[in-house]
């Protein structure tokens, strides 16, 4: 999020592309993480904590997909306008 802002704040390309290059890696990662949490249930069981900290890291692996889907919007955004600043 900090290099999408950069990157529209101050019209760097770069860091723009690099934010997108970014989201393909951490969306891949995201999807491996909801994997094992779903496979740790199916297989595990957990009980009390660590079903809460299962079902914990499931509520954090959604809002960092958020996050990043935000990113790239910023990030595109910011390639859309350049050379230009998107904002005034």
């Amino acid at each position: 999020m900090q290099s999408a802002t950069q990157a529209l704040l101050q019209a760097d390309l770069e860091r723009a592309e690099h934010v997108n290059t970014d989201h393909g890696q951490i969306t891949a990662r995201l999807v491996r993480l909801e994997e094992d949490a779903f496979t740790l249930l199916a297989l595990q069981a957990p009980v009390a904590g660590e079903l809460r900290a299962v079902i914990a890291a499931m509520k954090n692996v959604a809002d960092v997909e958020r996050m990043a889907a935000l990113a790239l919007h910023v990030a595109k955004t910011a390639r859309r306008r350049h050379p230009a600043h998107a904002l005034p």
